[in-house]
């Protein structure tokens, strides 16, 4: 398996969003689209909780949209975010607002770390 870094990442998403006709908020419902159909094959079983954790950035954003997408499946999903810089990017707040107007995720926004989250 080949990964990529972040600044590769970001190169390949500017590309697809020069080259398609696809916004950077659309890509991210098509990128979390993709995960969750994946998920739900392999973790059919929509009884256990999901925890997603997040920053606030885009991925936390393509967090935001998987958390959306699979609330929309019937799974019970909670999201933590670790605010990780001073500023939300704007995509990750139109996902934050999609995701909130459901009005029953629950949304915890934490200055703790992923591994103090894991012993709550």
């Amino acid at each position: 398996m080949h990964l990529l870094t972040a600044n590769q990442i970001r190169q390949w998403d500017q590309y697809t969003i020069e080259h398609e006709p696809i916004t950077s908020t659309n890509l991210m419902e098509r990128a979390a689209a993709t995960f969750v159909e994946w998920f739900m094959t392999v973790y059919p079983d929509t009884s256990s909780p999901i925890d997603i954790v997040c920053g606030n950035g885009n991925n936390g954003g393509d967090g935001l949209v998987a958390a959306r997408l699979l609330r929309n499946a019937f799974y019970d999903v909670n999201v933590y975010i670790i605010r990780c810089t001073d500023h939300d990017s704007p995509d990750f707040t139109t996902h934050l607002n999609r995701l909130s107007t459901l009005g029953d995720v629950p949304i915890v926004w934490t200055a703790d770390d992923v591994q103090s989250l894991r012993k709550k």
